[in-house]
């Protein structure tokens, strides 16, 4: 299975800290091959209650004041009924290397002793900070760090928990998607817009999209387009022409404006490179594809006449490539499906003869998904559901693949005590960077999303259903994180006998 384990065992004057744990691979082979993670080594200060935090909203807009609730319970159930609360803002975070803790300094405070029912509520004042997010001009919004310290009098013990308040300028947030540095003078604009709340919640909206002179503000906008984002936040816009204009340079800006169904608005100016440099688009008639599907793609360019060369990758392996003439700027290929298209599969194209400045030559790339759910499913079953002190545990697992059958599997199994939970928690929230949670979601996918969607949950489509509305465009917009960019290596000198070149790669 790949898998190795060793012990080392913490000797009893090993200093308190951070430490970090290195692997590499010795050979020359994987010389590349190496992880790393960072593990605190401490005395057991194990807490018995955890701080809960709860603010009145998701995000505050101009002239809006925070209430934010705090109370604790013991872990084993109950709330703490009696207790001191201290909120504190964090104005400044740096790491005391002798101390080997972080140290802050603190801004506006807020405390007092919790009610009947254990609840401190803290009346934030926001004014000075929307005033100077208001100043700045490139921010959309700012997020403010607060400790909450919850004392409990009976034990005189003191536990925490971070939060952040989030100020923003408008009530919806537009981000304007991938395509910026492929746009081109007298060629149709093409690009995807999302819109989300400023808590990052998908937010529908009609989209007014248009051109504006940022140099002239004088000058009125010139309406381009008016769009709707789907339930996901998300739109394509193409084939958008913009008005030739006497005065056009090399840049160009788009406003964009959003409203939902509720009122909420929110503006945001993109600009754009408009050069005269070569640009290819190719596109495909789906995003997600069932096994047997064709792959049905269009490459258009705003030159006439091209040849370029189309390669089709999946794994980093070139499973297929050939020579594509463009006529009249355009051509349409049908890929049929072969073994190899499983996963996500690569379609990209590009000139064979780039010129001498190598970052002005024609390429682009589409990433489409065969997919495929390749989880290990586990299942846990134990004889009871709760244990007294001293008494047995008895588990059963069951591994089966994503097809149902039964699979031996190498199982890690880890017990730990809720308290234990609790204080991880507390450290990672107080500056600790422990665990392997980045590594997993890495190698399995799940990190990285579009509007709360990830490469895993389209790995776990079953295609033979109905796909839900707007999540073939979801899956288009989270594809294009799989860019490919052609590298040319150049040589003065020429060897005409490839064989000898090669010889050590060849066997």
């Amino acid at each position: 299975f790949g898998v190795a384990s060793v012990d080392w065992p913490v000797p009893d004057n090993t200093r308190l800290g951070d430490y970090r744990i290195e692997v590499q691979l010795k050979d020359d082979k994987h010389e590349d091959s190496y992880g790393a993670t960072t593990v605190k080594i401490s005395r057991y200060d194990l807490p018995n209650f955890t701080v809960n935090v709860k603010p009145d909203r998701a995000y505050y807009l101009p002239e809006q004041d925070a209430a934010v609730t705090v109370n604790a319970d013991y872990l084993f159930g109950q709330p703490v009924k009696h207790g001191h609360v201290r909120v504190v803002r964090e104005t400044e975070r740096h790491w005391n290397y002798r101390e080997q803790k972080w140290e802050t300094e603190e801004g506006d405070k807020y405390e007092g002793d919790v009610d009947g029912e254990g609840r401190f509520v803290a009346q934030v004042k926001l004014g000075e900070e929307h005033a100077k997010l208001k100043d700045e001009d490139y921010s959309r919004y700012a997020d403010l760090s607060y400790a909450a310290y919850f004392t409990d009098p009976t034990t005189n013990r003191t536990e925490q928990r971070r939060f952040d308040l989030r100020l923003s300028k408008n009530a919806i947030h537009l981000y304007f998607v991938g395509r910026n540095y492929r746009q081109a003078r007298d060629f149709p604009l093409e690009f995807y817009v999302s819109t989300a709340y400023a808590d990052g919640t998908p937010a529908s909206c009609e989209v007014a999209i248009s051109k504006v002179w940022e140099e002239d503000e004088s000058r009125p906008e010139l309406p381009l387009r008016t769009i709707k984002t789907n339930r996901y936040g998300l739109a394509k816009v193409s084939a958008l022409t913009l008005p030739k204009d006497s005065d056009e340079d090399a840049d160009a800006s788009l406003m964009f404006h959003a409203r939902d169904d509720r009122g909420a608005t929110g503006k945001q100016t993109e600009g754009l490179n408009l050069g005269d440099k070569p640009v290819v688009r190719i596109t495909t008639d789906k995003a997600l594809y069932r096994d047997g599907d064709p792959i049905r793609a269009e490459i258009v360019a705003n030159q006439s006449d091209l040849t370029l060369a189309l390669d089709v990758i999946n794994e980093e392996k070139v499973l297929q490539s050939q020579l594509v003439q463009l006529q009249n700027s355009r051509a349409t290929i049908v890929i049929p499906y072969r073994e190899g298209f499983s996963g996500a599969v690569t379609l990209a194209t590009y000139a064979p003869a780039p010129s001498d400045d190598d970052d002005d030559f024609a390429y682009s790339s589409r990433t489409i998904l065969y997919p495929h759910d390749r989880d290990l499913k586990l299942k846990l079953a134990l004889n009871q559901e709760s244990y007294r002190p001293g008494e047995d545990a008895s588990a059963n697992f069951l591994t089966r693949t994503a097809t149902g059958r039964l699979a031996e599997s190498a199982l890690g199994v880890v017990i730990f005590d809720q308290a234990v939970e609790e204080r991880a928690r507390t450290d990672r929230e107080f500056g600790g960077s422990y665990g392997f949670y980045g590594a997993y979601c890495y190698l399995s996918g799940c990190n990285g999303d579009v509007a709360g969607v990830t490469r895993k949950d389209l790995d776990r489509l079953d295609l033979s259903k109905p796909l839900p509305d707007g999540l073939d465009l979801v899956a288009e917009v989270l594809l294009t994180n799989y860019g490919f960019e052609p590298r040319f290596f150049h040589s003065e000198r020429y060897d005409p006998n490839p064989a000898r070149i090669f010889k050590d790669f060849i066997r």
